[in-house]
């Protein structure tokens, strides 16, 4: 079995994978460019069958580097 946490990139994961796992288009609230961007800091998880269970897309502030976002 792989690693069940890694990084959120779009060569993994489909943006349309996420909308699916919403139920509903997620474009107007987590663009593109948050995958793109901030991959090295967002992660997805999956059970053993491969099925995701869970995602964090987020990204440290460059003006408050003790604070993120987490979307």
């Amino acid at each position: 079995m792989s690693d069940p946490v890694f990084r959120l990139r779009l060569t993994n994961l489909d943006h349309t994978i996420v909308c699916r796992w919403w139920g509903r288009d997620v474009l107007p609230g987590l663009p593109r460019f948050f995958l793109d961007h901030f991959w090295a800091t967002s992660l997805c998880a999956e059970d053993a069958e491969s099925k995701i269970v869970d995602f964090l897309v987020g990204f440290h502030s460059p003006s408050e580097p003790t604070e993120a976002y987490i979307h």
